[in-house]
């Protein structure tokens, strides 16, 4: 038997137990997600009432449109990535992995002074419960730092992607949701409901979901190093030319999914679009 044809055989059942590891994982975690939507969002609307639920799928969706900015350049990055790290160009992926942290690190910082903005000014973007202006900004400054959080960590959650490891991947999800539900029960069945406690537990979450996928990216891609000496004017520029239509894609799936949500608060009301966002 020739050394190539033992390589592929050897190869195969290890590609076999991924599939069979990342499939296990991928059916576990939809039903994580399925069992907590069913206990979850009935257990936030029994606590806060619809008006004031409502907030909270409304605002995940006003903070979403902020990934508009930084969408096209993660989707390139991801595909160019992983090519790299797959032909072993130990140094392109660094030019590729650096261009993509040092960037999203700086439009998450650039984006600080518009969702400034937005909070100060919540109660004139949605249509708020009268006395929880103030929560609503906390809730909203909570979901906007995850968000921030979010899109500095997303250049390492490249890794998991890369070696085909969505086991560890899903892992990793899993302790996110469920640190932002526990958290949330907890506090509401021990201190008392409180809609600031659901922006607390969203950021918590993140921090949890940020450490795990650094670790993988530390264990996964020992190659890849953070150094600003590395960051590429010309890739930046490949890759922003090539993710230039995801953006337009992009927007237009956020339009069509999310839009209704914050149609119906400004037309109907705080009660009515929440009782519409829980179903």
């Amino acid at each position: 038997m020739s050394a190539g044809a033992a390589t592929i055989q050897a190869i195969g059942p290890i590609q076999s137990r991924r599939f069979a590891l990342n499939l296990i994982a991928n059916v576990g975690y939809l039903g994580l997600s399925l069992a907590a939507g069913i206990f979850y969002v009935p257990f936030l609307v029994r606590h806060l009432g619809p008006a004031v639920y409502g907030l909270v799928p409304l605002i995940s969706m006003v903070t979403s449109y902020m990934s508009l900015i930084t969408v096209g350049l993660d989707s390139a990055v991801s595909r160019s990535l992983t090519i790299a790290l797959e032909r072993k160009d130990h140094e392109h992926a660094n030019l590729i992995f650096n261009v993509a942290f040092w960037v999203n690190l700086a439009l998450s910082a650039l984006l600080v002074i518009p969702a400034a903005v937005a909070i100060a000014h919540a109660d004139q973007i949605l249509r708020i419960p009268l006395g929880y202006e103030a929560p609503t900004r906390w809730l909203f400054a909570g979901a906007v730092a995850a968000f921030l959080l979010n899109q500095i960590k997303a250049p390492f959650g490249v890794s998991a992607f890369c070696r085909n490891r969505l086991d560890l991947q899903n892992l990793v999800a899993a302790g996110e949701t469920l640190t932002r539900i526990g958290l949330v029960v907890g506090l509401f069945c021990i201190v008392t409901p409180r809609i600031e406690y659901i922006g607390l537990a969203i950021l918590a979450g993140t921090v949890v979901s940020t450490m795990g996928t650094i670790w993988l990216w530390r264990v996964l891609t020992p190659s890849l190093r953070i150094s600003l000496g590395q960051f590429d004017w010309k890739m930046l520029r490949n890759l922003g030319s090539t993710g230039g239509w995801v953006i337009v894609s992009q927007l237009g799936v956020m339009l069509y999914y999310n839009i209704d949500l914050l149609i119906a608060n400004r037309l109907f009301g705080p009660e009515q679009s929440g009782q519409y966002a829980a179903v």
